[in-house]
Parts: structure tokens; sequence; C-alpha cells
């Protein structure tokens, strides 16, 4: 258990990058504050960091006591570390935080499919271009990125054997992610990934978990996170 008062730095508004270190921290269940949810304080403590900081550029920001990691890899590594989180030998921790580094890879790239020009301009500005990468990312992509966490999690019940760990959490998030984002397109195609669909319900079903998930804790995919819901982007979008 952590004794230092923990908080964390994200976005109050959507699940994001923040998400994944959320999901640590409640299964565990370690108290935290989420500092710019707190309508009072709103982001600006958030801001306050990284206008001062010279080492952080976004968040999310984990504090411990006077401690303050960013990164979500990094946050994620840290306590898996001190919580026992990562399967225990020093052979796991290296396969969980190389597995979190590529799906540090993932998001950004599924990101950039409803923003593949730029991030600055809204959704609505790039719609065709948009269509484009999300059915090259189904036609191309998204067979290799499954494929591989599947032989990841290989014939075990989670990645690094029968004990989940911290990187379980952040395939769930991405797998539900999916769901919400292209529920008709994952329809046809999760039945080819029997694993990452187990590890899901698994997880999903989890009494150390299940409480996070149906609380109003758990902010809800929106349109302003990773995985936004567009229907345009959601089948085989042709462009006339």
């Amino acid at each position: 258990m952590i004794q230092k008062p923990i908080k964390l730095f994200y976005w109050p508004s959507l699940q994001g990058r923040g998400e994944f270190v959320r999901l640590v921290l409640e299964y565990n269940n370690i108290p935290y504050e989420d500092v710019c949810r707190d309508k009072a304080k709103g982001v600006k403590p958030l801001l306050n960091i990284l206008e001062s900081s010279k080492t952080i550029f976004a968040p999310p920001i984990l504090q411990i006591g006077e401690l303050f990691l960013n990164q979500t890899p990094n946050i994620l590594q840290y306590l898996g570390k001190i919580l026992n989180f990562s399967g225990g030998s020093e052979a796991n921790q290296r396969e969980c935080h190389s597995i979190q580094l590529s799906i540090a890879d993932f998001t950004s790239e599924i990101h950039n499919l409803h923003h593949p020009i730029s991030s600055s301009l809204y959704y609505e500005d790039q719609i065709v271009e948009a269509i484009l990468a999300t059915n090259t990312f189904f036609e191309n992509r998204f067979d290799k990125w499954f494929q591989f966490f599947e032989r990841a999690i290989g014939n075990n019940p989670y990645i690094t054997g029968s004990v989940l760990t911290y990187v379980d959490l952040s395939l769930f998030q991405i797998w539900a992610g999916m769901i919400h984002a292209y529920p008709n397109r994952m329809k046809e195609r999760r039945i080819h990934f029997p694993k990452m669909d187990s590890l899901y319900f698994r997880v999903k079903e989890d009494e150390k978990l299940r409480t996070y998930l149906n609380s109003t804790r758990r902010i809800p995919f929106n349109e302003h996170g990773i995985f936004r819901y567009y229907p345009k982007l959601d089948g085989e979008s042709q462009i006339s």
C-alpha cells in the first residue's frame, strides 16, 4: 500500500490516457485525488505544472508525495513495481513495460484515425481523410495489432500467467474503447480474437474493478477522448 497522498492530474471530462492510470489505482483500491475533476479547482493546477515543469510536457501526471511522474507507460511501470502488479519477476516487469509501450503506440494510431491531418483541427474539418484513414487501418493494421496482443496473452489467462497485471487492464481498456468507437466493425472482427475478448470479459467482471466501472468515477467514452464513435467511420464508409 502506498502511504503518501496521491494526486492524478488529467483533463476532467475524458478518459484519455489518464484512464490507464485510474484503472490501476481503482483496481488496487488506492485512494487518490483526481484533481481536475474538482470543479472548484478545474484545470488550473494541471496548467500550473505544465507551465513550470522542465520535464513534463503533457498529462497524465501522477504525484505521490513529492514525486511527480508523467508519461503513461512510465507511471504504470512505477506503480507496477511498488504495487507488485507487473508479474513479480524482472523478466515479467520488462515484458509488461514493453507491451505497454506498444499500447501507447496503438492509442496514438487510433487517435489519429479521426484526426489524420491535425489534432488541432476538428473532426468535421477532416471527415474525408478520416474515412480513408479508418478504412486503411481496418484493412491493413487492425489484424496486425491484435494478432500481436493475442500472441502476448498466449495460453494464459493474463499476460504474465495466472495473475492480472497493469497491462491486462490496459488491454481491457483498448478493447472496450474499440467496441465503443467501432461497434459495427467490431461485431465482425472480435470473434477472430478470442483471447482478447476473453480477457476483456474477465477483467470487466472482476469484483475488484466492477464497482468502479459502474460508478460515476468512470468517465463514459465520449467524443473528446481517444476512442470516439463517429457513424461515418464505423463500417465500410464510402466517399461519394
